[in-house]
């Protein structure tokens, strides 16, 4: 039947609002040692180049010998790993080690990726802790959007590759979230190569009966073409947020960019 730990739900958030915006996932992780007697609990976070994970928090039970942290590795890849297994299918993967139990639980919020909670827990957990371990990885994730409004830390975990400056201005101008899951519909959207586009952008969001969806690509090259789609991303979303249909969100963006350029756009 297996080892039954449960999570105090009530506790966890308390203890994470608690923390500074930079301690968040250090005060979660703490919780899931002593809540469900793990040994090590770790936060990977998915990177830009949709490759890879890095880990971005690890901690260890008190009682651990150091060696454990020291041979964990900072960057996991995605393909063909149980890693990428778990955070693609968004399920969890319990793998029995021995004594030990590993679970890979997918960090997610709507169909975002964010990374995935690793749990090794020293005994063959009932799935009632699995299950608490989910909803664990579950709240993480809303955690995380929310805190990183507050610090670079989240964006720093994220970043395996340097970000160009065009590269910088672009991603400002990316929806807070790449994906979307709802009962009408799921939309999933990416940009490659991560840190070196300037100009092409896409844009969603959701009304009562409306999915307003934009895809721009700014001519030019670098800071130039980053600048312009600056201009076209924020009279396309003032438009949009008006109340404006289609044809007016176009129109707005189209007179954005002749009063700024003084020639005709087609």
């Amino acid at each position: 039947m297996g080892h039954s730990r449960r999570l105090d739900l009530r506790s966890l958030l308390t203890r994470a609002e608690a923390a500074a915006p930079v301690g968040v996932v250090d005060a979660m992780a703490a919780a899931l040692l002593e809540m469900l007697g793990a040994r090590d609990v770790s936060f990977l976070i998915a990177d830009f180049s949709g490759r890879s994970l890095n880990r971005l928090g690890h901690t260890v039970a008190s009682d651990e010998p150091n060696s454990r942290s020291q041979e964990t590795s900072m960057r996991v890849p995605l393909e063909g790993t149980r890693y990428g297994e778990a955070l693609a299918a968004q399920r969890s993967v319990v793998l029995q080690e021995g004594d030990e139990t590993r679970i890979l639980a997918p960090v997610t919020s709507r169909g975002e990726a964010v990374g995935v909670l690793e749990l090794i827990l020293p005994f063959e957990p009932h799935p009632i802790t699995v299950e608490d371990a989910e909803l664990a990885a579950h709240q993480l994730a809303y955690m995380v959007i929310a805190n990183r409004r507050y610090t670079d830390l989240f964006e720093w975990g994220q970043r395996t590759v340097p970000l160009s400056l065009a590269a910088e201005i672009q991603r400002r101008l990316l929806p807070a979230s790449f994906t979307c899951e709802a009962d009408q519909f799921t939309l999933a959207g990416w940009l490659e190569p991560a840190g070196q586009v300037g100009g092409d952008t896409f844009d969603f969001s959701l009304d009562r009966n409306t999915l307003h969806l934009s895809m721009t690509d700014a001519m030019g090259h670098s800071v130039e073409s980053a600048l312009l789609a600056t201009l076209v991303v924020g009279a396309l979303r003032n438009a949009r947020r008006r109340g404006a249909g289609l044809v007016e969100q176009a129109q707005s963006a189209h007179e954005a960019l002749l009063a700024t350029s003084g020639t005709a756009v087609s």
